[in-house]
């Protein structure tokens, strides 16, 4: 068998890059893979990768896989390792060299169990759709896969073992939301609290204090892969903020004018994304808010746009206070006046907050990440 292995920083084959245009080939529903995108990950210059081993493997036509092992990581005391960025044409031997080859590169690395899919790090793509309510078109950012890949990580020794959803809803579902955040956003407004727009000035201003508060906010997260302010700066800086709504996304600031929480929102650009746009598509890489969205409501017509009020979070010290219930009433607002239904996106079904959306009548997507013990390999 023709195995292909590289170094990740040293970019990839034109047959790993082929993979995933054969896989989907025909598929209207795929969001395309950009080469100039996947290229610019496996490169030296991609921050980050700075502080990670990476490898890749190719069997052309059949299978290709990378794998990640990130300095000091660990899930529950253990050395953690990734595997990301998977596509197979669903040949069993070719996926059983790759992934062998990736555990025993990633257990002589150190780590104890391997985990994916997930592209590098969380702050990137990961888990893989199960499926779920609803014909719904995969939105940007969302797992998308063919349905069987699930079952073929099964047979390669792993187990599903985090379980996440994604639930859709009209207004007249989340109405009784609304109400639910009016009090505590009184309660936070009369204590001084203040709701402001993200701009793209607003944020670039605050991105060491938004540095600061992922760590705070999500350092509980699965995996959370803490970044250097110049990492954090290069994934989340002014290309990041183009791509939100600005009219329903919000920071909350406490009377002194610090941050205190912030929500971000998106249109749901799946119509104009997905491979059967044709020509009038737009790459992901290219979506911008203010250029996209024209384009977004002229596909739809008569239908309105989505919105995936998606990243929230809320510092310490500000966590009773109402903060995200004066973010989250103001950022309603705004989704009343320009959506028409909206996309709550991605949830861990252990989250707390989960229990809020599970009455939604909408539909709902399902997903796993996936791991395997890496005390020995499985042909």
């Amino acid at each position: 068998m023709d195995v292909q292995t590289a170094d990740g920083t040293e970019g990839v084959s034109g047959e790993f890059a082929a993979l995933a245009q054969d896989v989907y080939a025909g598929d209207p529903r795929w969001i395309p893979e950009e080469a100039a995108v996947l290229a610019a990950f496996f490169s030296a210059s991609n921050p980050l990768l700075s502080r990670m081993r990476v490898r890749t493997w190719c069997v052309p036509g059949r299978s290709r896989l990378a794998a990640f092992v990130s300095d000091g990581l660990e899930v529950d005391g253990a050395r953690a390792a990734f595997f990301g960025f998977w596509e197979s044409a669903g040949d069993a031997a070719a996926d059983a060299a790759l992934f062998d080859a990736a555990a025993s590169w990633a257990r002589d690395a150190g780590a104890a169990v391997l985990y994916g899919p997930v592209d590098g790090s969380t702050f990137g793509n990961y888990r893989l759709v199960l499926g779920g309510g609803g014909d719904w078109l995969p939105f940007p950012g969302e797992p998308y896969n063919p349905p069987e890949y699930p079952e073929r990580l099964e047979r390669l020794g792993f187990e599903a073992f985090r379980h996440y959803h994604t639930r859709y809803a009209s207004f007249d579902d989340v109405g009784p939301l609304a109400e639910v955040m009016v009090e505590p956003a009184a309660r936070a407004r009369d204590a001084g609290y203040r709701v402001l727009p993200i701009t793209e000035e607003l944020w670039l201003e605050r991105l060491p204090e938004l540095h600061a508060a992922a760590d705070a906010t999500f350092g509980h997260a699965f995996a959370y892969t803490p970044l250097s302010f110049d990492e954090f700066a290069a994934v989340c800086g002014a290309s990041f903020v183009a791509k939100m709504c600005p009219h329903t996304s919000m920071i909350g600031v406490d009377a002194d004018g610090a941050l205190a929480g912030f929500q971000l929102s998106y249109a749901d650009f799946g119509p104009i994304a997905v491979a059967g746009a044709g020509d009038d598509r737009v790459p992901v890489s290219q979506l911008e808010h203010r250029s996209a969205f024209p384009l977004l409501t002229a596909k739809l017509g008569k239908e309105l746009p989505a919105a995936i009020p998606k990243t929230t979070g809320v510092l310490p010290g500000h966590r009773k206070a109402g903060v995200m219930a004066l973010v989250g009433l103001e950022i309603w607002r705004g989704i009343r006046e320009r959506y028409g239904s909206v996309v709550y996106a991605i949830t861990d079904v252990d989250n707390p907050v989960q229990v809020l959306t599970e009455d939604l009548a909408g539909g709902q997507r399902n997903y796993a990440l996936y791991r395997r013990g890496l005390e020995g390999s499985r042909s």
